[in-house]
């Protein structure tokens, strides 16, 4: 299992999570890599990490609702999380909007990314639930923001087909 770290980083691309965590390390920022979305709330758990930087498109459990399982067992404000991706800017740009979080695009680089865990780290954490003004966002799966999300056609509630009387 994975000791503790202040930024844990959960991706399905092992290459690009251990040269990331090793670039972290680099400019002296304590960092643990943790392959896949399962498992990640033990992790975040024995890491006791401060940031967990999500890939979005990872197979079985998707990055926004790893966000909110993390929010959801650690609270809104102890565990912060970045989102960082290789999908579109745009749609990673409203992910982000939608569930209040920083974002990275992996094509931006490993310095960017150092820059911007360095920016969300420096940021004060967000007050717990419950505080006045507290804002809980809710993402529904597929977790695409509305303005992305393709428009779906409303379906009405089919009627009961009426039974034919059998005549013997």
């Amino acid at each position: 299992m994975v000791g503790e770290a202040r930024i844990l980083l959960v991706d399905d691309d092992p290459v690009f999570g251990k040269e990331a965590r090793l670039r972290l390390l680099a400019e002296d920022l304590d960092a643990a890599f943790h392959q896949g979305p399962l498992g990640t709330l033990q992790a975040v758990r024995a890491t006791r990490c401060e940031l967990v930087v999500i890939d979005v498109n990872m197979p079985k459990v998707d990055g926004c609702l790893l966000v909110r399982m993390i929010r959801d067992a650690f609270g809104l404000g102890h565990t912060r999380v970045m989102l960082c991706s290789d999908m579109r800017s745009d749609m990673l740009a409203a992910l982000a909007k939608a569930l209040q979080v920083p974002f990275i695009a992996k094509s931006a680089g490993l310095d960017v990314l150092v820059e911007s865990v360095r920016a969300a780290l420096a940021e004060p954490r967000a007050r717990g639930a419950g505080a006045a003004g507290e804002v809980n966002p809710v993402c529904d799966s597929p977790c695409i923001p509305a303005p992305v999300r393709p428009a779906s056609p409303v379906v009405g509630r089919r009627r009961p087909t009426p039974r034919r009387s059998r005549d013997r």
